[in-house]
């Protein structure tokens, strides 16, 4: 709950299979984290990393799904589509894009 392994995709700001991932830079572990999901970016490498518990402290659940990270999909937009912002694997999403 509390490892910083996941990435936020904007469901609202993605389309097919061209994600739109939150924070343009990745903090560090004491750092406050980045939550500027809509100056986000595609690069996987360079965006904010979260723990459940960041997202569930921050905005408590309703149009962002932070209860559980979600699978990759191709049709993850579509699929998700009632929620703004969802959370999935790093390394999952890593080895979906490449």
């Amino acid at each position: 709950m509390t490892d910083r392994k996941y990435l936020a995709i904007s469901i609202k700001h993605s389309a097919g299979t061209r994600f739109t991932l939150w924070g343009w830079e990745r903090t560090k572990d004491e750092q406050k984290r980045c939550f500027s999901g809509y100056l986000g970016t595609m690069d996987y490498d360079k965006c904010e990393l979260y723990s459940l518990d960041d997202f569930r402290e921050h905005y408590g659940h309703g149009v962002i799904k932070c209860d559980k990270p979600v699978k990759m999909t191709m049709d993850l937009v579509k699929k998700w589509a009632e929620y703004d912002t969802v959370l999935v694997n790093y390394e999952e999403y890593k080895a979906f894009v490449n």
